[in-house]
């Protein structure tokens, strides 16, 4: 398996707590589309809003191990945000 070494990254905790965000709300959806073909239920489930989160998702991970690519564009924390806004109100 290979692994790789996190190099200058200031905001780890805060990236990594940002991806577990977006996989409790992620498994949140699947469970919701779950019920809803299985039981037939009308429970929330955002097909854009589930492509923007995993969209999301791959940003921060490839920020945790290297944020050159983003870094003229975007900072970490507005990245973080805009998942927050996301994920806002959202409970998982």
């Amino acid at each position: 398996m290979v692994s790789y070494v996190v190099k200058e990254c200031t905001d780890c905790g805060v990236i990594f707590d940002a991806i577990g965000r977006i996989d409790k709300i992620l498994a949140k959806y699947g469970k919701n589309q779950y019920l809803n073909i299985s039981y037939l239920l009308r429970k929330p489930f955002s097909r854009s809003k589930i492509k923007l989160l995993i969209r999301y998702k791959v940003i921060l991970e490839d920020c945790s191990w290297d944020f050159k690519f983003y870094e003229p564009y975007f900072s970490v924390q507005q990245i973080i945000s805009r998942v927050k806004v996301l994920t806002n109100g959202l409970q998982y």
